[in-house]
């Protein structure tokens, strides 16, 4: 069983200047459904959102939350995001993966330094700083250690919360 929710943004281009708008945008939309979350850097170009979920919620159940989420923001973002898995079909648009969080799939954990040329490293941040617009490649591990004594673990901030409720109103949709 899963203790958090992932939600993967994956830009289809190396260097997306309208990630944090995204991230801000899918943070707002989880804000709408009384849903508390930690935006988070991939260490690479992307941008993770993470919700602590309370233990019992299953991968299948995140996946139809997510899958709903997706598709309202493609249809309120259509221009900004997509559901299409293949980069070459994406016509520059951000991923909205919602399939990626699951058993037996990979995402960068927080604070795992990347192989990339700025030595990023997965950062989780706040919602003010998301809304500054920051590059992925600002945290780094020259400056994650003083950000950590500065800062302490973001994730920490947000308890485990349940998503009954809105898994009860997805199933009586279904």
């Amino acid at each position: 069983m899963p203790c958090e929710w992932m939600i993967d943004l994956d830009p289809s281009q190396d260097d997306e200047p309208r990630i944090m708008e995204a991230a801000t945008y899918v943070g707002d939309i989880l804000t709408s459904l009384g849903i508390s979350s930690v935006p988070k850097t991939s260490g690479a170009t992307g941008v993770q959102i993470i919700v602590p979920v309370e233990y019992g919620v299953t991968f299948d159940q995140l996946r139809s939350i997510g899958q709903f989420v997706a598709r309202y923001a493609t249809e309120k973002y259509p221009s900004l995001f997509t559901i299409e898995r293949l980069k070459k079909d994406r016509e520059g648009k951000i991923y909205f993966d919602y399939l990626q969080h699951y058993s037996g799939k990979t995402l960068a954990a927080p604070y795992t330094p990347r192989a990339r040329k700025a030595a990023s490293v997965s950062t989780p941040l706040t919602w003010d700083e998301v809304r500054k617009n920051p590059h992925p490649s600002e945290f780094n591990l020259l400056n994650i250690g003083e950000r950590l004594r500065q800062r302490g673990d973001l994730l920490q901030e947000v308890r485990p919360q349940s998503l009954g409720l809105i898994l009860q109103h997805l199933q009586s949709k279904a």
